[in-house]
């Protein structure tokens, strides 16, 4: 009896601390290409460095006019 108790909380930690480290989270992203802007909006499910990185990812020269800034709201 013991062991199954200690069995099921073990896999019941396991599983929670894989689902406390993936949220969601939104990169709002917008840009400026002298005489249009707009914005893009992502919604990512990952860790939140690895959102971090991939919206910052986002942020490519077009080309010289063209500008974006990304952000983890």
């Amino acid at each position: 009896m013991k062991n199954s108790i200690l069995i099921i909380g073990t896999v019941l930690l396991f599983g929670f601390s894989l689902s406390s480290c993936k949220k969601e989270y939104t990169c709002s992203c917008t840009y400026d290409d002298g005489t249009n802007t707009g914005e893009a909006v992502y919604t990512l499910k990952e860790k939140k460095k690895e959102v971090a990185t991939r919206c910052d990812a986002y942020e490519v020269a077009v080309n010289s006019t063209t500008t974006w800034e990304c952000e983890v709201k």
